[in-house]
């Protein structure tokens, strides 16, 4: 929404004035600025823009599985099935309305494609490596950028390994010969070359969004540091959670308990895409010679990274890398290895019968005393006065939840569908691995419907209703809209005391154009320098150029200060500042006078238009300092926009004797430097293209041969 608005004003996305006291918005690596999908908001209406860049970008990633699939030699129905179960792995759906994961990694089975064509083919190929790692960087944070980077060097430490090592026959493998360095340094050098081309071409992210996270480091953000939040035994459990990947719903969903907390981690890091699948990825570690390597790599290292303390920086998001191995590996499994096929089959059934019989008689135990249970488990946890990540913990909410566990929990209750989808797919795999009753051309289908309904049910349990026309997104209710009518282009603060109990936290007001000072961001910008005393003191309000407060209790910082009641609604209490110096404060010279605001003539987010009155020798503006910003007189060349004492804009202005115009505008080098680079970049990629494939077509003169 912010995006939408930026382009309508300005026509691009810069600075962002209305969270945190104004911080440079492009250099969010996590709000994607930079995707393509972002580029449909400049001509079509929200929802058009929104559901046309996700149609896109799942249909990205389902056609590039295809593709590359059967570019691997598999049957056109597999292909398919990989295809469904990329798509619709959990990752993409769980993180659907960030859409990191799904910006990104949407364009790894077109990296494979290029990266993993044979020779024939490799020359004209390989050209299209860097565009789509550098798409595959534009669609995702700095954070899944690296599981790019990663992803590609799971790739290179393959191929470098299969030259090392070459299977002579079918049950060992023997050193056949040592690369020499020079063969070393060549794989080395494609791969860094794709690397630096396709980070080349997404400078235009790279530069601003690097910058900010460097910035938000150095003021201390410490989100991310390697090691483990939860001590030694988080890799312990995360170990003992990955038998759970398979059949997830057995801890919990999204309407009653996550259980996956009890081995510290969270529902939001499944890398779930079907079950037969899931459990084949598995399998696949131990599949040496069915499993390309490059596929058995990204498995591996998917699953060991969360173990080391590396999870840190990286979250468990990184399992990413599993579920693109694991998909590839599921579909090389179902279509080549018959003998594992055989074998898990006839586990899964055996399994899936004892399983039931003991559910079975466990669900009618737990019918009885059901009651019984229930009450035990609110009294354990649904009167806890504790408070939560996100807010506090009402008892008949942890009441609701509990008793929706508990019937969750009968093997025929319907949260328990996936169970019987199971069955089906072991089904499946038995008949078409163990009796040869159905071909491998009617098995896949069956087996993509299963995993089709196995996706569709798990995802569906995260998807809210809602008619639009009813209850639209940030709908302006009443209160809000009187919010933003009292507080104009001021500036808002949250109580501090008791904040969780208002109903929107700092980011929240921003689709209403709010202007507040508080925020919720991984990438910080510098903010105000504070007066020596207590941040919620009045001259400290001043600096920050707080015009309005809320507060839940009446009992609040803003009440003490003696700022008058404006506002009361049943969830908040509005105050007004009644001291509060101008936005745009200018300094009198001696004789004029003092405390004058210069005028606003127009304001978007990324460009200012005042008229400064004669008699004044500074502009002070309310709102952090931040590099870009630059001002100019009339028609006089543009100036750098100063940092201020206490880290706000500053402006020193000449000897005016009649009003001037002053225009303001955020014009970040760094933003520029990247377009330049990208566009560099693209040109030098285009001439090795054109000389690439001259030579592959012509051939080479020196040896009068073709070059591919």
């Amino acid at each position: 929404m912010f995006a939408e608005a930026s382009y309508r004003q300005d026509g691009f996305v810069g600075w962002n004035p209305l969270i945190g006291g104004g911080r440079p918005q492009v250099s969010n690596t996590m709000a994607l600025y930079f995707d393509w999908t972002m580029q449909l908001h400049r001509w079509l209406d929200f929802w058009t823009a929104w559901h046309l860049g996700l149609i896109g970008q799942f249909l990205v990633a389902g056609v590039g599985m295809w593709i590359f699939l059967r570019s691997r030699g598999l049957h056109p129905a597999t292909a398919w099935v990989g295809a469904l179960a990329y798509m619709g792995n959990f990752q993409f759906i769980a993180w659907i309305n960030h859409r990191w994961a799904l910006g990104s990694f949407c364009w790894m089975p077109w990296v494979l494609w290029a990266v993993l064509a044979p020779e024939n083919k490799g020359s004209r190929r390989r050209l299209f490596v860097p565009v789509f790692l550098a798409m595959a960087f534009l669609g995702g944070s700095l954070q899944h950028a690296v599981f790019v980077i990663l992803a590609v060097v799971c790739l290179w430490a393959a191929e470098v390994w299969r030259n090392l090592f070459t299977q002579k026959t079918n049950a060992s493998v023997v050193l056949s010969r040592r690369l020499s360095p020079c063969e070393v340094f060549r794989i080395t050098g494609r791969y860094a070359l794709w690397g630096i081309l396709g980070i080349g071409l997404a400078g235009m992210m790279f530069l601003p969004c690097v910058e900010g996270y460097l910035i938000s480091k150095g003021l201390g953000e410490s989100r991310g540091g390697i090691g483990y939040i939860g001590g030694w035994k988080q890799p312990v459990l995360q170990l003992l959670a990955y038998p759970f990947f398979v059949f997830p719903s057995l801890l919990g969903r999204p309407q009653a308990l996550d259980l996956w907390k009890v081995f510290q981690t969270d529902l939001f890091y499944l890398p779930f895409f079907g079950l037969i699948p899931t459990l084949l990825a598995f399998f696949a570690l131990f599949r040496f010679r069915t499993v390309p390597l490059e596929a058995w790599m990204l498995i591996f290292v998917g699953l060991l990274l969360p173990l080391t303390p590396l999870v840190g920086p990286l979250y468990p998001r990184v399992l990413l890398l599993f579920i693109l191995g694991g998909v590839w590996a599921f579909a090389e499994i179902w279509e080549r290895d018959l003998e594992i096929g055989r074998k898990l089959a006839k586990s899964l059934l055996i399994a899936f019968a004892a399983l039931a019989g003991i559910w079975t008689c466990a669900s009618v135990m737990l019918s009885i005393s059901q009651a019984q249970i229930l009450g035990w488990l609110t009294a354990k946890f649904a009167s806890r006065p504790e408070t939560g990540q996100i807010g506090q913990l009402f008892t008949d909410w942890m009441q609701q939840r509990l008793a929706q566990a508990v019937a969750d929990l009968p093997i025929w209750s319907l949260a328990q569908a996936p169970f019987v989808l199971l069955a089906l797919g072991g089904l499946v795999l038995w008949w078409q691995k163990s009796t040869g009753r159905l071909s491998l051309r009617l098995a896949t289908p069956l087996l993509g419907g299963v995993i089709l309904l196995e996706i569709a049910l798990f995802a569906s349990r995260w998807v809210t209703f809602s008619d639009l026309q009813k209850h639209p997104a940030y709908g302006l209710t009443p209160p809000i809209t009187e919010l933003a009518e009292e507080v104009g282009g001021g500036r808002l603060l949250v109580s501090e005391k008791n904040p969780r109990a208002i109903a929107f936290p700092s980011n929240t007001l921003l689709p209403y154009e709010i202007p507040i000072l508080g925020l919720y961001e991984s990438i910080q910008a510098p903010s105000f320098r504070w007066l020596p005393g207590e941040r919620t003191s009045q001259a400290n309000l001043n600096l920050a150029g707080v015009t309005h407060g809320v507060a839940a209790d009446p009992a609040n910082e803003f009440a003490l200060l003696g700022w008058p009641e404006v506002q009361k609604n049943p969830g908040f209490i509005t105050y007004r500042n009644p001291s509060v110096p101008p936005k745009y404060q200018l300094t009198s010279l001696p004789g004029a006078a003092a405390n004058v605001s210069a005028s606003l003539l127009g304001e978007s987010f990324n460009h200012r238009t005042l008229e400064i009155p004669p008699g004044h020798w500074r502009l002070r503006v309310a709102e952090n300092y931040g590099p870009g910003w630059q001002f100019r007189l009339g028609q006089s060349p543009w100036q750098e926009v100063a940092k201020a004492d206490d880290g706000a804009q500053s402006m020193d202005l000449p000897f005016l004797q009649t009003s001037t115009i002053l225009e303001m505008r955020y014009h970040p080098r760094l933003v520029l430097l990247g377009q330049w680079a990208s566009l560099a970049t693209l040109l030098l990629w285009l001439v090795w293209g054109v000389h690439a494939t001259s030579r592959a077509v012509f051939g080479d003169p020196a040896k009068n041969r073709p070059r591919l």
